[in-house]
């Protein structure tokens, strides 16, 4: 898996408004890593660096 640590989406005054991450996983291996991370990282991590808000999958490129 590789992982892009993310930009920060803010709005015109420089607010934050957000995290977006890039997740590169390897074909079918999809419903693991959102096993773990639904799982193990979330227990960890919990709302305290921002809410989740959800995941989005392409199945391409």
């Amino acid at each position: 898996m590789r992982v892009d640590l993310g930009r920060d989406l803010a709005d015109s005054a420089g607010e934050l408004l957000g995290r977006l991450r890039t997740y590169t996983v390897r074909p079918g291996t999809v419903g693991e890593m959102v096993k773990a991370a639904s799982t193990i990282s979330r227990d960890i991590r919990a709302d305290n660096f921002g809410k989740l808000e959800g995941y989005w999958i392409t199945e391409i490129g």
